[in-house]
């Protein structure tokens, strides 16, 4: 959203790329689609948005595997790459902590997002809302802003959730929501358990 928001404001389209994409399990092909995507690139009035880099520009220090020497050719490739780019690039990320130091020093921005407070929680769910959505009077969107402290994401995934459920029983109703939020916290509980995430954007 940030990204959109950068492009619209300088007047450029946003080219939103998925760092997957560029990966290829054959060795030396993703250092091709790498150069490449550069190449096509150059001279383009756009901002570039490359989303979820921590697959592919991970420390390289940290690699142990097999694969080590053929991510550490990519890794090289895309920053020789980016040290001769001349546009708008914007990296994301949940893992900040996990790129390559060679990577992060080619960053001259970074914005930090962290999760919105109950306020902020509040206004996401009101945006999700439609009056037109039936329901049986009970649903009361504070109450649920104030008990589950999710990131925007979340907030939307439960909603959707919530809404299956509604309209299977023909309505809406706080425990409809109630139950969506739950099962949603519980999942985000057994995701988290192994990492921190982090917001990041440069």
């Amino acid at each position: 959203m940030a990204a959109e928001v950068m492009a619209g404001e300088l007047g450029l389209d946003l080219w939103r790329i998925q760092a997957s994409q560029l990966q290829d399990p054959y060795v030396g092909e993703t250092e091709q689609r790498i150069s490449a995507l550069f190449k096509s690139l150059k001279g383009c009035h756009a901002v570039i948005l490359l989303d979820e880099v921590d697959n592919f520009l991970s420390d390289r220090s940290r690699d142990a595997s097999t694969a080590k020497l053929h991510n550490q050719s990519m890794v090289n490739t895309f920053l020789r790459e980016l040290d001769v780019f001349d546009g708008i690039l914007v990296f994301t990320t949940n893992l900040s902590g996990d790129l390559d130091p060679a990577v992060e020093r080619r960053i001259p921005y970074r914005l930090c997002f962290p999760l919105p407070g109950e306020v902020e929680r509040f206004r996401i769910w009101q945006n999700l809302w439609r009056d037109s959505i039936p329901q049986d009077g009970s649903v009361d969107l504070n109450e649920l802003a104030r008990r589950f402290s999710f990131p925007g994401g979340l907030i939307r995934n439960a909603f959707l959730a919530a809404c299956q459920r509604g309209a299977e029983e023909g309505r809406m109703s706080q425990q409809v929501f109630l139950e969506a939020c739950l099962e949603e916290d519980e999942s985000r509980l057994k995701r988290e358990t192994s990492r921190k995430i982090r917001g990041f954007a440069a």
